[in-house]
């Protein structure tokens, strides 16, 4: 038995022996390789916006007053003791059309406007601790110009594109106070939560992003709420419109039109749900794009709808 074991122990002992300079070797030459650091995530402050907004709009929809509230919380580790606040629209026209005009600010001191006016510095009361809440409240008054935009009014529809003060991001590389441009988006906001009512003519409709929770008629004006989560903005469209409902499987559809003449009626379509009036291939890919959203709503600009998608 010793043996066996000596003849069997011997070829293992040379066999390390051979192989000890090759792994030494290897070691040098292959040193060990750090490991990959994992990025922080990027904090984009302040977080958890939730909006209220309560609108009171004249005979057509041309001019809105109110008041706004915007609550949010500090992500960062640091007190925050300043916002900013974005009157993105104020770029369509310039500091002289005055469109969007804030004032009577609660919860804050409002600095002074600053690029081209769709920017605004507000001095929170006392600094925020790091995950605390604060409130910031303001009237709002919107005057749309006589412009056939996403904020402007032409042909009897008024849209409100980026019509609402929303909150500027601060990030890894500071406050983001971007130009407004024509062409494209320069718009970056954090996702929230909106809950805006409007009073106004009970002859005139808004179709809006989010969903209509209420809704009273009292005299000759009603007032609606609706509600929206987590939405990048809100807006909302005012004109005297004729509106059908339908589905598409899961989704509901909503088409609001000016009934002009019939051929700027939407059509019905049983199988699919309703589809503005357009090219029949236009029509399918509509439909193929509204079956990815719990809610479609349109606004026709003339004979050509534009989409606007909520939750």
């Amino acid at each position: 038995m010793g043996h066996d074991l000596r003849m069997s122990t011997l070829p293992a002992v040379t066999l390390t022996r051979r192989l000890l300079p090759f792994a030494l070797a290897i070691s040098v030459l292959s040193p060990q390789v750090p490991a990959v650091a994992v990025p922080e995530p990027v904090v984009r402050n302040p977080g958890e916006p939730s909006y209220q907004v309560r609108l009171r709009g004249d005979a057509d929809g041309h001019v809105w007053h109110g008041v706004e509230s915007i609550t949010f919380t500090n992500l960062e580790p640091e007190p925050l003791t300043t916002i900013w606040l974005r009157l993105w629209s104020n770029g369509v026209k310039g500091c002289a059309a005055h469109s969007i005009t804030v004032s009577g600010f609660e919860g804050g001191t409002a600095g002074e406007l600053s690029r081209s006016c769709t920017a605004i510095p507000v001095d929170l009361e006392e600094p925020l601790a790091s995950g605390e809440e604060a409130t910031v409240s303001m009237d709002v008054t919107i005057d749309l110009p006589a412009r056939n935009d996403r904020f402007g009014y032409h042909g009897g529809l008024a849209l409100m594109g980026t019509a609402l003060p929303t909150l500027a991001i601060h990030d890894d590389l500071g406050w983001h106070l971007d130009p407004f441009v024509d062409l494209g988006e320069s718009f970056y906001s954090v996702v929230g939560d909106y809950q805006v009512t409007l009073n106004v003519p009970a002859d005139l409709r808004t179709p809006t992003t989010g969903t209509a929770v209420a809704s009273e008629t009292s005299g000759r004006r009603r007032t609606t709420t609706y509600v929206a989560h987590d939405v990048r903005d809100f807006e909302w469209a005012a004109a005297r419109l004729a509106a059908v409902r339908g589905h598409s499987g899961g989704t509901q559809v909503v088409v609001s039109y000016r009934r002009r003449n019939s051929r700027n009626a939407p059509t019905v379509i049983p199988a699919t749900g309703i589809i503005p009036n357009g090219p029949r291939a236009s029509r399918r890919a509509s439909t193929r794009r509204a079956s990815r959203h719990p809610h479609v709503k349109w606004y026709p600009s003339h004979k050509m709808p534009l989409a606007k998608r909520g939750r």
